[in-house]
C-alpha cells in the first residue's frame, strides 16, 4: 500500500471513529499511540483484502470492525447500516409513503391484519383478511414482510397495483392504488375506558408524539375525562424532547422534568417545565413496564419524583443513556449512534442499570433488580425512591399470564382466522357477544386446522375464549381500537389502575393522597 493509500485509509477510519470537526481529527492523528494503532488496523485490513484465500467485501470488512469497536461500550451505542439507518429515520419521521396496510404472512399467504382508517387502502375498501396474492403480477407465494413492505411502499403519487382474494368471493380481483402518506402514529388508541376515565397509548416518542398526544387528551376531556390512565408499556422511548414535552403538560412551570451529564459541548442540560400544568385537575396513572424504556421512563420518573400521579405495573427497562445520531461519510446514508450523556430524574436518580455483562444478559434481564438499588433519593413529599434499576412503580402489579391453550390461538391466528369467516357471513354490531353458535363454528375451525386441544381446557377457559373471539371480530368489523377496548376489560394492569380511581381498589392513605390532591 502507498503512503498516499494509508494516510486515506487513516483518515477515513478517524473520520468514522471520531466523524465531527477537523480539529478532532487532527487532535487524534496527534496522538501517537492513536496513530499507531490505526496504521496496525490499516496494514491489517490491506493484507486480508489483498492476500486472503478468498475475496473479501472492503465494505463489510470495515463495517465490522466498527461494529466490533462498539462492543466494549454500552449496549445502545451501536453502527447503522444503510438499511438500519432509513429505518430509524422513517420510523422517527412519523411518516412514510405506501397504501396504508398492516399485514402479515398468514399460513404462507401475505394477509392484510387492518387496513388503516383514512389511508389509500382504506378509501379503497380493503378489508381485514385480504389476501394479497399478487404484487404488480408477480405472485407474493413464499414472500416475507419486510420483502413485501418493500414492493408496497415508494414515491407519493405512483401506483401499485394488487390482486386480492378474498373470503366469501369466489374469484380475485385487482385493486390499483395511488401511493400517499401514511402517518405512523405514535398514539394510535385513546378512548373513555369509563365514563369519567380516559385511557391513551402511547407506542414511541416521535417527531409528532406530542402533538398527537394533546389532541387526544382534548377530545378525552371534552368526553368528560377527570382521571388519565397514560399507557407506556412497551415505550420503547425516542426523542428526548418529546419526553420532556409530554411531562411538561402534567407538571407546573419551572419544575424539572429531567437533566442530562456528559462531555460534549450541550450534553449536560437540565430541562424544565414551562406550562403551568395544562392538566391540573386531572388524576393520572402511569402504566408501565419492563418494555418502557428511556423516554418513557423520563415520564414516569418525572411524575413519581413530583407526586403528581402514581406509576402503576413493573419495574421499567432501566435505560438512562442518551444518544445522538451522526450521519457518516462519504454519502451519509450509514450512521453513528453513540451514547454522549446519562439522564438523571428530578430527585437525581440514575435510571441506568448496569451493563457490565454480555449484552444478551442485559437485555434479558430487563425489568429485574440487577443494579445498585442502594442510590435512594425522595420525591416531592418525602416517600423513598431508588436508582440503579430503572423505574420501581408505587404499586406492582404483575402481567397477565395466558393459559397455553389461549397462548397458542393467539399465536397460530385463530382468532383471527375465525373473525374473518365469520364477519364475511354475519352481521355485527357493537352490543354483539359470542354465543353458543359462534363457539360452536369456533370448534369447527380448530378441528379443520386440526388444533389439540382438551375439552375441559376449553370449558376453564372459556371467558379468555370469548375475549379472543370478540376481540378479533370487532378489530375486523370496525378498527383496531374497537379490539383494543375489549382486550383491556380482562388487561390486569390496566383495570388495576381503572379499580384505583375508581376508589374500589384499596391503596395506602400516601397514595391515595397523591392522587386525590391532584385533582
Amino acid at each position: 500500500m502507498s503512503k498516499v493509500s494509508l494516510k486515506k485509509s487513516i483518515l477515513f477510519i478517524l473520520i468514522i471513529l471520531i466523524g465531527l470537526t477537523s480539529y478532532q481529527v487532527v487532535q487524534a492523528i496527534q496522538d501517537s499511540n492513536a496513530f499507531a494503532s490505526l496504521k496496525m488496523f490499516s496494514t491489517v485490513f490491506s493484507m486480508v483484502k489483498d492476500r486472503y484465500v478468498d475475496e473479501v467485501d472492503s465494505e463489510d470488512m470495515i463495517e465490522d470492525a466498527i461494529r466490533g469497536m462498539l462492543l466494549d461500550l454500552d449496549p445502545h451505542s451501536n453502527f447503522l447500516d444503510v438499511e438500519q439507518y432509513s429505518d430509524m429515520q422513517e420510523e422517527h419521521k412519523g411518516e412514510f409513503f405506501g397504501l396504508g396496510i398492516q399485514i402479515s404472512v398468514q399460513e404462507g399467504i401475505l394477509t392484510v391484519i387492518s387496513p388503516i382508517f383514512g389511508t389509500p387502502a382504506y378509501e379503497m375498501g380493503m378489508h381485514a383478511g385480504d389476501r394479497i396474492v399478487e404484487i404488480e403480477g408477480e405472485s407474493t407465494e413464499g414472500i416475507t414482510t419486510d420483502k413485501a413492505v418493500k414492493k408496497l411502499r415508494g414515491p407519493k403519487g405512483t401506483q401499485v397495483t394488487i390482486t386480492i382474494s378474498r373470503e366469501g368471493e369466489a374469484e380475485t380481483f385487482n385493486l390499483t392504488i395511488t401511493r400517499d402518506r401514511i402517518p405512523i402514529y405514535s398514539v394510535p388508541y385513546h378512548f373513555m375506558i369509563r365514563p369519567s376515565v380516559g385511557y391513551v397509548r402511547v407506542t414511541r416518542f416521535a417527531k409528532n408524539t406530542l402533538s398527537e398526544l394533546s389532541e387526544a387528551l382534548v377530545d378525552l376531556r371534552n368526553q368528560g375525562m377527570t382521571q388519565l390512565i397514560l399507557d407506556l408499556r412497551n415505550n420503547p422511548g425516542g426523542y428526548l424532547n418529546q419526553a420532556v414535552d409530554m411531562a411538561d403538560l402534567f407538571l407546573d412551570g419551572d419544575k424539572t422534568v429531567v437533566s442530562t451529564k456528559g462531555r460534549i459541548r450541550g450534553s449536560s442540560e437540565e430541562y424544565k417545565a414551562s406550562r403551568n400544568d395544562q392538566y391540573e385537575d386531572i388524576a393520572v396513572i402511569v402504566v408501565v413496564n419492563r418494555g418502557s424504556a428511556s423516554a418513557s421512563e423520563i415520564v414516569a420518573g418525572a411524575i413519581q419524583d413530583w407526586d403528581r400521579g402514581l406509576v402503576i405495573g413493573e419495574r421499567t427497562f432501566g435505560k438512562g443513556l442518551v444518544q445522538r445520531v451522526w450521519p457518516l461519510p462519504p454519502d451519509h446514508k450509514r450512521a453513528l449512534k453513540l451514547t454522549i450523556a446519562k439522564y438523571y430524574t428530578p430527585s437525581g436518580r440514575l435510571i441506568q442499570r448496569d451493563y457490565d455483562k454480555s449484552r444478551m444478559d442485559y437485555y434479558r434481564e430487563r425489568g429485574e433488580e440487577t443494579g445498585d438499588t442502594t442510590d435512594v433519593k425522595y420525591t416531592s413529599h418525602g416517600r423513598e425512591v431508588t436508582g440503579g434499576g430503572g423505574i420501581l412503580p408505587d404499586i406492582s402489579v404483575e402481567p397477565d399470564t395466558l393459559n397455553a391453550l389461549i397462548r397458542d390461538c393467539y399465536r397460530q391466528r385463530l382468532f383471527f382466522k375465525f373473525a374473518i369467516s365469520y364477519n364475511a357471513t354475519h352481521g355485527v354490531d357493537r352490543e354483539w357477544m359470542p354465543d353458543s353458535e359462534a363457539l360452536d363454528q369456533f370448534k369447527a375451525l380448530l378441528d379443520e386446522k386440526e388444533f389439540e386441544y382438551e375439552p375441559d381446557d376449553f370449558e376453564a377457559n372459556l371467558d379468555d375464549i370469548k375475549l379472543g373471539i370478540k376481540r378479533e371480530i370487532f378489530s375486523a368489523k370496525f378498527d383496531q381500537q374497537a379490539g383494543m377496548q375489549i382486550a383491556l376489560e380482562q388487561d390486569k394492569q390496566i383495570m388495576h389502575a381503572v379499580h384505583i380511581l375508581e376508589g374500589s381498589e384499596v391503596v395506602n392513605t400516601e397514595l391515595r393522597t397523591i392522587l386525590e390532591m391532584n385533582y
